[in-house]
């Protein structure tokens, strides 16, 4: 399955992608903001993501040359025109950049779209109805739902609305349901077969501090986790070291999804749409 990742951010899409669904290769992406495009370099560099061109332009992002090519487009597009920490302007707001989004799904014509985007987007109607009407008339149906990250295990709440929408009357779907259950339950470690966040709580400790820290009020086991490992606490960002000097970071941060959040809402939707079998 091959990947075109539109508003990339620092890649926790791809991430989650990567987990959900074994194969998976993004082979394009684009984010202006420059800081994110730099992280993005430094995680092909690490090799966690794919090596692909960057592009810094979505109003003139060059469609046509992945047409044919591309299975999945995902978008984690702006969400600040109806975040409950904003104006919330909805469809007025500068950033809502939906038009190009939708230009570029209708002129690469994947089989499937991948969206993230906050609650807030539901409660206006002029936005969402947008995104559906649109996907609709390209000839797409979709399933969404809110995920958190507390429900994954994370000591933050962050929902976030993800949508699966998938090109109806599209021969090569037969051929990705191959591909994806062949994967379900093999590649979500800790969370494989799951496909819904009331299957998934708690905290995985281990010997380190897992994959999520404890929460700010779980001091016994902060405690625990510094006694354990010491070594940690110099690179615990935000904690130890303060955060002046990473207001580029925690933007990223602030704009970005967890990639394991992102996984089980594929990996959901895509068993809702009929597309993985758990």
């Amino acid at each position: 399955m091959n990947g075109l990742a539109l508003c990339a951010g620092v890649g926790g899409l791809e991430l989650g992608i990567q987990l959900a669904v074994p194969g998976y290769r993004c082979v394009g992406y684009c984010e202006r903001d420059t800081f994110a495009a730099a992280t993005l370099v430094a995680r092909m560099e690490s090799e966690a993501l794919d090596q692909a061109p960057i592009w810094d332009d979505l109003a003139t992002f060059p469609s046509g040359r992945y047409r044919g090519k591309v299975d999945l487009i995902t978008a984690g597009f702006p969400c600040q025109p109806f975040s409950v920490a904003g104006q919330r302007k909805g469809t007025t707001d500068e950033r809502w950049i939906w038009g190009d989004i939708a230009r570029v799904v209708r002129q690469v014509r994947p089989c499937f779209v991948f969206l993230e985007n906050v609650p807030g987007l539901l409660a206006n109607s002029g936005g969402y109805g947008a995104v559906l009407g649109d996907l609709a008339g390209i000839g797409f149906n979709a399933e969404w739902d809110v995920f958190s990250a507390e429900g994954v295990g994370a000591p933050h709440l962050r929902r976030r609305l993800f949508v699966l929408a998938w090109r109806v009357s599209d021969t090569s779907l037969d051929t990705l349901r191959v591909i994806t259950e062949r994967g379900s339950g093999s590649s979500l470690s800790p969370l494989a077969g799951n496909t819904e966040p009331s299957d998934v709580g708690g905290k995985s400790m281990g010997d380190t501090v897992g994959p999520f820290p404890p929460g700010p009020d779980e001091s016994a086991k902060w405690a625990e986790v510094l006694k354990r490992t010491p070594q940690v606490e110099p690179s615990l960002c935000r904690v130890a070291d303060g955060g002046s000097h990473r207001v580029d970071r925690l933007r990223c941060l602030g704009n970005g999804v967890v990639p394991i959040v992102a996984a089980l809402a594929f990996r959901a939707l895509a068993a809702r749409s009929g597309f993985i079998i758990n």
